[in-house]
């Protein structure tokens, strides 16, 4: 007996047909009431959601006479508040996309300030009207809680005569990023970084001028007659992202002195500039070559510089470890079982750095078959993250230390536990089993977003990880999932009438987790069109609506969530319009 909804053959779900919500009247729609023959809820839990919006491939692609932009692989996001549950109606609009065009340019530097570059490199010089080819990349300065905030590049192209560069972004703030492509050798310019640029919604003329590069004359003091950094690379970097700020040098041979050897560099570099609260700090880094076993050093520029300004001295390393050849094993937990895995490997302190100086070392190996592997370290304190290639066991972190004592060591086992079993079955709101539905687990912690110190100096944190799987015939799921906490959603395709099914913050052990029945909530009906300003209604935009969560539970208050979870998605029909079928509860 089907109580709350009929099953038919209109919806194919994932492996096969499953049931659809329909209804002849009130009595089979449990709490809620039968409208245009489809069970919905009279009232819901959102109150404010965060809408995506991209329109499809060719979406806007309009005559450049014409005015027009091209949308496609634009992503919008917008936040709507107070959602109105009675009235059920929300029309979106997605705003004019600012069409920016500009050159780059570089204002004059006098021949005595000038860095020399690599003579053996060779690039485009500047055209006649001193427009420079360079690459342009907007990143934008909003974080939306784990969602991807995509970048967006390009390079200036010679046109009649002139490097020019075209993008085409959302309005909003942005960090603006320029790598010049080409230039005179004899006088380096350096890349360049905007903070906190604002694109309005509107047709943006963005011409930029490179300023006059600062001067840094290095000398990497080492103590020993060794050429131990010769082939190293010094460059400058801004603390938040790793963006290159400088030219980037090789240390060639080193030449005496009375302290022992120095190595040699001339860095221009320009600060970064934009919105002063930023703060955004300059750091010197130091990175050997890749074939090299020993730690990327970075040290402020403030302590480089310390004593004179427009000179650096770099003596904080007196010595490079040895590397250690460390074998190891990944096992089963509490057993000899191998597991093939990726162990990531990243210092937190190595031996013989003071303490004032921040090194990064990190390798990343993948086993044998049998679970072991060899890799070369620094004598140090470790994590070890270890992530099982196979489904069925869980990804782990531990710690290891690596002693100075001896150059080859082994015998180190790396234990992984299982994953538990998350299991359920889906059920529409009347008791009858639901086929087909995907079943995802995601954890709710974002991603960490540290700065390039915070991952030198090995911060960071490791996401359990989840395979989504499809309810059977009788509704029944199961998923392996890493022990954790993990947001469950439950999709169900948009033609069958149901919502998404939501479950939050759910603690999932070794030893597994039942949810029981996962019951397809009533829909929370909301109904609007879509438009664009630059083009007018876009067919077949994909939208996907986001709850935000605080601590696991639902919060109206984007600035006090923790994460967003989806709760629906649809497609705009031929006429620009939508239907969006909310859960009206997260039980």
């Amino acid at each position: 007996m089907l109580s709350a909804c009929s099953v038919g053959q209109e919806f194919a779900g994932i492996d096969g047909p499953t049931a659809k919500n329909q209804c002849s009247g009130d009595s089979a729609c449990a709490d809620g009431v039968c409208q245009n023959q489809m069970c919905v809820a009279l009232s819901g839990d959102l109150r404010t959601l965060l809408f995506e919006v991209t329109p499809p491939a060719g979406a806007g692609s309009l005559d450049e006479n014409s005015g027009g932009t091209r949308i496609a692989g634009v992503r919008f996001t917008q936040v709507v508040r107070q959602i109105d549950e009675k009235q059920g109606e929300l029309h979106l609009t997605l705003g004019f996309v600012s069409k920016i065009r500009g050159t780059v340019r570089a204002a004059p530097v006098a021949t005595e300030a000038c860095v020399a570059g690599d003579p053996l490199e060779t690039a485009p010089l500047p055209s006649e009207d001193g427009t420079l080819p360079a690459r342009v990349t907007l990143i934008p300065r909003e974080r939306l809680l784990g969602l991807p905030n995509p970048v967006h590049t390009t390079a200036a192209a010679l046109v009649d005569g002139a490097y020019r560069f075209a993008l085409e972004v959302p309005p909003g703030d942005y960090d603006v990023f320029v790598e010049p492509l080409g230039g005179d050798p004899d006088c380096v310019r350096s890349p360049y970084l905007v903070v906190g640029q604002r694109i309005p919604a509107q047709d943006v003329e963005l011409n930029i001028t490179l300023p006059v590069p600062d001067s840094l004359a290095v000398r990497v003091r080492w103590p020993s007659n060794a050429d131990e950094l010769t082939g190293w690379t010094i460059d400058i970097v801004e603390r938040d992202a790793g963006r290159l700020l400088s030219n980037r040098v090789v240390l060639g041979d080193p030449v005496e002195t009375a302290n022992g050897i120095e190595y040699l560099a001339g860095l221009a570099f320009s600060g970064v500039s934009g919105d002063t609260k930023a703060q955004v700090a300059e750091i010197v880094r130091l990175s050997p070559p890749t074939d090299r076993v020993a730690p990327t050093i970075f040290i402020e520029r403030s302590v480089v510089e310390l004593f004179q300004g427009g000179e650096g001295l770099i003596d904080q390393i007196n010595d490079l470890p040895t590397a250690v050849r460390l074998a190891g094993q990944v096992n089963r937990q509490g057993q000899t079982a191998a597991v093939p895995s990726t162990v990531t490997v990243i210092a937190t302190s190595i031996a013989g750095v003071n303490a004032g100086t921040v090194a990064a070392f990190s390798r990343t190996v993948t086993s044998e078959q049998d679970g072991s592997f060899e890799v070369e370290l620094l004598p140090g304190e470790y994590r070890v993250l270890v992530e099982p290639v196979k489904d069925g066991q869980a990804a782990t972190e531990q710690r290891l230390t690596v002693s100075p004592a001896a150059t080859s060591q082994a015998g180190w086992v790396f234990e992984v536990p299982t994953q538990g079993k998350l299991t359920g079955k889906m059920l529409d709101y009347g008791g009858s089993a639901l086929e087909g539905i995907l079943v995802q687990a995601t954890s709710p912690s974002p991603s960490f977003a540290g700065s390039v110190i915070d991952l030198a100096r090995g911060e960071g944190n490791l996401q359990p990880r989840a395979i989504g799987v499809a309810s059977g015939v009788d509704g029944s799921f199961e998923l392996f999932a890493d022990p954790g906490r993990f947001d469950v959603v439950a999709q169900s395709q948009d033609t069958s009438g149901f919502p998404w099914a939501v479950r939050l913050d759910v603690p999932v052990s070794s030893e597994g987790k039942s949810l029981g029945s996962l019951r397809m909530p009533l829909p929370q009906v909301l109904v609007g069109s879509l438009v664009s300003e630059d083009i007018g209604i876009v067919p077949s935009a994909l939208i996907r609506a986001y709850a935000y969560v605080r601590m696991g539970k639902l919060t109206a208050e984007p600035s006090e969530a923790t994460s967003v979870v989806p709760v629906a998605e649809t497609r705009v029909d031929s006429d620009g319009n939508y239907r969006l079928l909310l859960p009206s509860t997260f039980k």
